[in-house]
């Protein structure tokens, strides 16, 4: 502590006037004790013109009342201020012109009470080019308080919003959200206030002026003083709506090019069955029951999609056996078998020249392979097959011995259970069956009905 303030004063009148930056100091009631020439220059005042006089005599009229506070406030509990505190301050010159400035303080104690030195830097330069940039990009930009209330928005923001500069400045962000999003971004506020994230971004549809709604992109980020402070809110705005739009005719797009392929899938799979009534709608039954084991076994949601079109497909080949072969009520013959036996090549050659985002074709050649290698057409074993034609498999095996055929009746689902359990781990794949098994065993599940897709 400086005991004698005119001490101080003649300290601080020899210190300021050496340094480059505009200086001062007030006294405890805030009167201007000395100034340094740099100050006098910036704010028009002659040598000693400044001493004796309020501070208050720089502070333009519309800020005094807000300063009033301030200064009570600083006064009470001082503390050093760096400069660049996100604080908009202004300084008044003696001809009337308003000068935007940035302020640092430093209290001094002494016996007579807080003096505070000051140092003003000038940023006029730059405040002019923040407003060029403010005014001119092409992306809306809003400053609101912490309560939400907007206190400044450039051109772009009024065109995207339909708002004028003062009716958006008597509004909140709240009135510009979509009553579906408002919580969401005052969540998302309170996160960045409290220190959770340095920046929020979002898709979200803002309220023009008259009740329309537009796309935006909003990237809001927190301003904080030089004591870490919250002090507002800066949100950039770009207009996505013709992005919005365009993927609007995407989707459209896409979800016709999907329906198209399942109707392709269906008018495959029906041309097939319809040339074997006997088992009308087990490619759809096996589709269905494959994606349930999928799903069982914990696969996502587009692996599970591959594999129930695969099973829809997965015996187009059946389309060059002959009719009667199909049908036949006795056991087939050796030959007739093999012909059977060449329906999974068959399948694989439809179905290689249609660029599936699935290997459907090569799931379809392979669902009657078999771990020890004693399946068809390739005699494949364990890693050798694909996971997806290790789930067909056993989807094609419960299904087709559950289900009657022209040579028998029905085995039953417990026989076609028993069958893959018998022979897990050395026709079928072990975690494949677990899953079946669990499926009907703890699940309830039950074999879908004999329709098409």
């Amino acid at each position: 502590m400086i005991r004698d303030a005119i001490l101080l004063e003649a300290y601080v009148a020899d210190l300021i006037y050496s340094i480059p930056d505009a200086s001062f100091m007030v006294d405890p009631s805030g009167r201007i004790v000395v100034t340094n020439p740099m100050a006098q220059k910036m704010l028009g005042y002659e040598s000693q013109e400044l001493r004796g006089k309020p501070i208050d005599v720089l502070i333009p009229d519309r800020f005094r009342a807000v300063h009033d506070g301030h200064c009570a406030s600083y006064f009470s509990q001082p503390r050093p201020r760096e400069m660049g505190v996100g604080l908009r301050l202004y300084a008044l010159r003696k001809d009337g012109v308003e000068l935007p400035v940035e302020i640092s303080l430093s209290p001094i104690a002494t016996e007579s009470g807080t003096f505070v030195m000051g140092a003003i830097r000038d940023v006029t330069q730059s405040e002019e080019r923040y407003r060029t940039i403010f005014e001119q990009i092409a992306v809306g930009v809003v400053h609101s308080n912490l309560d939400g209330r907007l206190l400044d928005v450039n051109p772009r923001f009024c065109e995207i919003s339909g708002y004028k500069r003062d009716e958006a400045l008597a509004i909140d962000f709240r009135a510009l959200m979509h009553p579906e999003d408002i919580e969401q971004f005052i969540q998302a506020r309170q996160n960045l206030v409290a220190g959770g994230t340095s920046a929020y971004e979002r898709d979200a549809r803002l309220m023009k002026k008259g009740g329309s709604e537009v796309w935006a992109k909003i990237t809001t980020a927190l301003v904080r003083n030089g004591a870490g402070r919250p002090v507002h809110f800066i949100s950039l705005i770009h207009d996505i709506s013709d992005q919005k739009r365009a993927e609007q005719i995407d989707r459209q797009h896409f979800a016709r090019i999907e329906q198209a392929m399942y109707s392709t899938i269906n008018v495959i799979a029906t041309i097939g069955e319809l040339r074997d009534p006997y088992t009308y709608g087990h490619e759809y039954r096996v589709g269905e029951f494959a994606a349930a084991i999928a799903t069982e076994m914990g696969m996502t949601a587009a692996y599970v999609e591959g594999l129930r079109i695969a099973g829809y497909l997965h015996d187009v080949g059946k389309i060059s056996v002959p009719a009667d072969i199909l049908a036949k009520p006795t056991r087939l013959t050796q030959p007739e078998f093999d012909m059977i036996k060449a329906h999974p090549k068959t399948s694989h050659q439809i179905l290689a020249g249609v660029d599936f985002p699935w290997p459907i074709a090569e799931i379809a050649l392979q669902h009657h392979e078999r771990l020890d290698g004693s399946g068809y057409p390739q005699g494949l074993k364990a890693d050798e097959i694909l996971p997806e034609a290790k789930i067909l498999s056993v989807a094609d095996v419960v299904e087709a011995m559950a289900s009657h055929r022209p040579y028998r009746a029905g085995l039953g689902l417990d026989i076609a259970l028993a069958e893959i359990e018998q022979n897990r781990g050395r026709l079928y794949d072990s975690e494949v069956v677990g899953a079946c098994l669990r499926l009907f065993r703890e699940g309830g599940y039950q074999l879908p009905e004999r329709r098409m897709i």
